[in-house]
């Protein structure tokens, strides 16, 4: 796995009411309750209620939780994406919440500290949204969330990042988070534990791979999530991730394995290919083609036929898969692709001048500084020295004369175009063969020939015939 080991972040103390007395703290109490309430009915505690007010916030992993003073919305009125994650909690599809606090005028809160906690899980990824109900929006959330036990908040960490909330110093002292008090933000957090295995260390989320000018994107999030697959992308079968057909794809942190991050990296490349369909990518390895595999512990990646490999990253990601060079310090990884068997890149095909023509050198590469890499540019590089080529469907390269000087013997000692280069030992060439004339076409020649001198003498009859009468 990806992904770590979820941490806990738990108040210093249990909740007290406005007596200073320790209260019965459960998910069902209210985050304010009336002034001078007993032990156990005043919710967090009776100070919260300047506090839980219409419009405060609280950020949790870069995600927003707000508090509004009003009831919560009917199902009807909730948007794409958006759903019930608890009673008075409405998240949406990014992992942001609010909470409906109820009519301002009420003595105590609608919404309780389970609605809080939900929201908290929602927005750290503790908990993941696996299905929304479509006529009550009512969500099903998977995952071991926060809890309270004996009047104390234990609140849980996703497996994909460290857990990190930023709020008023006073609000989350309320929930004894904190021992801070005042209307400063502070920020408190629990870290994940690396897992044996984990590739050398957690990958931050957020952190991306540029490889070959495709991104790689790591993401808090499970991949069972409902909201997981982008519009346009894809997850395979039983994958951890989604791409969207074109080398770009996400890495899902809290349940991706190293198979899921190599088949992301390949599809940077071109190592393997994926077709999009109703949300499902089917991926292949054309053939030819050999897939990133891990050996002996380490990463071994397949560059592609395509282009060299090139990778950049932001974030630890480098640095998470061991790309960051011996020093730990290099901000980038390359390789250069190596030719295979029969590989003709880097290779030198060359011909003397035949018929006149400008002697040439072809050397074969990825299409740029001079190189060729497709047949139209190949026979661009040949047309200068009467020379044209051909590949038939089994992939044979067929060198020969154009049409102009049809009747030369290609490597003759009268034509010239005697073949060099590194490429003629790397491959077989047959020895050129003598021109033999076609009986067809040369039929179909005599004829027309036939034809245009049946024209001329008809021309020079017509012309003898003619005469010019004029009067005066």
């Amino acid at each position: 796995m990806l992904g770590g080991v979820a941490g806990t972040l738990v108040g210093s103390a249990a909740v007290q009411d406005n007596a200073g007395t320790p209260a019965n703290v459960t998910t069902a109490s209210k985050l304010y309750g009336p002034a001078g309430g007993a032990a156990g009915t005043g919710g967090i505690s009776t100070q919260a209620a300047s506090l839980f007010k219409d419009g405060e916030t609280l950020s949790v992993n870069g995600k927003t939780i707000t508090f509004k003073a009003a009831a919560v919305p009917a199902a009807a009125a909730l948007t794409t994406g958006q759903s019930l994650t608890s009673t008075n909690t409405v998240s949406d599809a990014s992992g942001n919440s609010t909470i409906y606090l109820g009519d301002p005028a009420q003595t105590q809160s609608a919404a309780s500290v389970g609605d809080l906690l939900a929201a908290v899980d929602v927005a750290s990824g503790a908990q993941t949204v696996t299905a929304i109900n479509a006529t009550t929006k009512v969500a099903t959330l998977a995952g071991t969330g926060s809890s309270i036990a004996a009047g104390v908040i234990s609140v849980k960490s996703s497996t994909g990042a460290d857990l990190s909330i930023s709020g008023k110093a006073d609000v989350l002292s309320a929930l004894k988070l904190t021992a801070s008090v005042g209307t400063g933000i502070t920020t408190v957090g629990a870290a994940r534990s690396t897992a044996s295995t984990t590739l050398g260390s957690t990958i931050q989320d957020g952190s991306t791979l540029n490889i070959n000018g495709k991104t790689v994107t790591f993401k808090n999030q499970a991949s069972t999530d409902v909201n997981a697959i982008a519009t346009g992308s894809g997850k395979p079968s039983g994958a951890h991730y989604t791409t969207d057909g074109n080398g770009n794809s996400t890495v899902f942190l809290q349940d991706a394995t190293a198979a899921d991050l190599l088949a992301a990296v390949d599809l940077a490349t071109g190592t393997q290919k994926a077709t999009i369909a109703s949300g499902v990518a089917t991926v292949t390895t054309p053939a030819g083609n050999t897939a990133s595999s891990i050996t002996a512990g380490a990463l071994k990646i397949s560059t592609g036929t395509d282009s060299d490999l090139s990778i950049t990253g932001t974030g630890n990601a480098l640095a998470a898969l061991g790309l960051n060079g011996t020093t730990g310090t290099d901000v980038s990884f390359n390789a250069s692709r190596a030719a295979g068997t029969g590989g003709v890149s880097g290779k030198t095909l060359s011909f003397t001048s035949f018929n006149g023509g400008t002697a040439v050198d072809v050397t074969f590469g990825d299409g740029k500084n001079g190189t060729v890499k497709s047949l139209n540019q190949l026979n661009d590089k040949l047309s200068a020295n009467n020379l044209t080529a051909t590949v038939d469907a089994n992939g044979l390269l067929t060198i020969a004369a154009s049409n102009d000087v049809a009747s030369s013997t290609l490597g003759s000692v009268t034509s010239g175009g005697t073949l060099g280069g590194t490429l003629k030992d790397t491959l077989t060439f047959t020895n050129p063969k003598d021109p033999v004339a076609d009986a067809t076409a040369q039929a179909t020649r005599a004829n027309l020939v036939n034809q245009f001198n049946g024209i001329l003498t008809q021309i020079n009859t017509t012309a003898q015939d003619a005469s010019f009468n004029a009067r005066r």
